[in-house]
């Protein structure tokens, strides 16, 4: 092939693979003579030769690409043209206003009856897997090429009233709220609704799809999830579902805007120089490994790339900056000196209060005061920094620098649980206190917000996002959390030895 030229992209070589079906891996894996090879695989891929490497161009057969599988439209068309009443159908991969990829089936018919749609896809399921069902509709006849083939690029897209038989409806006087779902399903499919019996999986929603349409739901319907959608697939009954999804309030009303303003020059220089303070505190570490390697050069080889430091004070050095309690040391110092007597409430962002305490975290975080070394100490560090610890508390997670931590007799907080107690909206730093009760369990990654209060024996499911108050006993999920019924019973306290 010449450079410029276009042609089928033909694959050769030791790692080829092969069809279990002997007919068909004659004809994707027929010899090639002209290059040598006994074996050949036919991508079917159009590719251009230019210079700089090979462009794809497309298909030279039928195959497109949908929902992560290959797929032969031959033979989605073969099954359609066998449908009784049907004198001509094509199918073609179409993509929605919301970027959905849906496989459509033009029908003509043979006569002048009507094709009865759902008639027709119930024979499609004995034929086709459900993946590859398409969204049926109607067309007088299918556009053709000069070749006589059919022209899938010029068949009717976006559709109206597909998928149903009483396409041919007026459009639906709906209700404010259920017309703007209905206006959320059309997005995502790509097709108008007439009727509120309109089934979302004969309309060509899949997985993928209802994930797009429970996104664009949860604008108003925050609390609707994609397992509604398969329970409630037809477009009525869904916007049944959406309402019953709200709180008693009903649609809350958007926020009003508002202006957040930037951060303040100070703030900003104060960072900058504190950076460099950090950045010291951080390279002071590698300088007792650089001090302590230079002295044993000094001592085994008479080398020296640096004055000698006695020995004493590397020492220093290393309980200070590279040990587990000279590092949470530093943590402990910085907190309790900068927050000192910093209570809960609310502060200006950008503030003293939320200055110091974002240094103090930096501190915390860039320290190291907290490693696999130095786990089996959290919670004396976490006492330190002011929390207060129960007996056989299991603390597996940073506690806040704050110290406004309390955590009851034999409660378990699993690992990378936010406890920061601290949150920034808008223009202010919200600060506020965190108390879990005796035997409570907080799994793994959750977040407990400022001021939340967990009830003894409770637990909160992982990754769930707990605000406000969870009563005693109760298990709770989610995010925001919701009670999910009672907790379980956990480990029985092993009972302590007595001499």
């Amino acid at each position: 092939m010449a450079e410029g030229g276009t042609g089928e992209l033909i694959i050769g070589g030791v790692g080829l693979a092969r069809y279990l079906d002997p007919a068909k891996d004659a004809e994707k894996y027929a010899p090639m003579p002209s290059l040598g090879w006994e074996r050949a695989y036919r991508s079917g891929d159009l590719v251009r030769y230019e210079e700089a490497g090979l462009i794809f161009q497309g298909r030279a057969d039928e195959q497109v690409k949908l929902g992560g599988r290959r797929i032969e439209l031959g033979e989605i068309d073969a099954a359609l043209q066998a449908l009784p009443g049907v004198a001509g159908a094509a199918a073609a991969v179409r993509t929605t206003a919301a970027g959905n990829q849906i496989l459509v089936g033009y029908l003509a018919p043979a006569g002048p009856e009507d094709i009865d749609l759902a008639a027709s896809r119930e024979l499609l399921t004995e034929s086709l897997p459900a993946a590859l069902i398409p969204l049926l509709t109607v067309v007088d006849s299918l556009p053709t090429k000069t070749s006589g083939k059919v022209d899938r690029h010029s068949l009717p897209w976006p559709l109206a009233g597909a998928g149903a038989a009483d396409a041919d409806k007026a459009p639906l006087n709906l209700p404010e709220d259920a017309q703007w779902v209905v206006e959320q399903w059309e997005s995502v499919l790509g097709s108008s609704v007439t009727s509120l019996d309109a089934d979302f999986f004969a309309y060509g929603g899949g997985s993928l799809a209802a994930a797009q349409l429970v996104s664009a739901l949860r604008v108003r319907y925050p609390t609707i999830t994609v397992a509604e959608i398969y329970a409630t697939p037809r477009v009525g009954a869904l916007v049944d579902a959406a309402r019953q999804s709200l709180p008693e309030g009903g649609i809350q009303a958007p926020a009003a805007e508002r202006t957040v303003r930037p951060t303040s020059r100070k703030s900003q220089v104060f960072q900058t120089l504190m950076g460099i303070f950090l950045n010291i505190l951080v390279g002071m570490r590698w300088l007792t490994y650089l001090m302590a390697a230079n002295h044993l050069l000094a001592d085994l080889a008479g080398f020296t790339a640096a004055p000698v430091v006695s020995w004493w004070w590397i020492l220093a050095s290393w309980l200070v900056f590279v040990s587990p309690p000279g590092r949470m040391g530093i943590s402990i110092l910085a907190a309790r000196t900068l927050l000192r007597g910093v209570q809960p409430g609310t502060y200006p962002r950008s503030g003293k209060v939320h200055l110091k305490l974002w240094l103090a975290e930096q501190i915390q975080d860039l320290s190291s005061a907290i490693s696999l070394a130095s786990a089996p100490w959290v919670p004396y560090y976490a006492r330190a920094l002011g929390a207060k610890i129960g007996n056989n508390v299991h603390l597996h997670s940073l506690p806040p620098v704050t110290g406004l931590l309390s955590l009851g007799s034999g409660c378990n907080i699993e690992p990378e649980v936010d406890l920061s107690a601290w949150w920034i909206d808008g223009d202010f730093v919200h600060i506020g206190a965190i108390h879990v009760g005796a035997g409570a369990t907080v799994g793994s990654r959750s977040t407990l917000m400022p001021g939340t209060s967990i009830g003894a024996g409770a637990r909160v499911e992982p990754g769930s996002a707990v605000l406000g108050k969870v009563k005693a006993g109760h298990l709770v999920a989610g995010s925001p959390a919701e009670r999910r019924g009672k907790a379980k019973n956990g480990w029985p306290e092993t009972p302590r030895r007595t001499t």
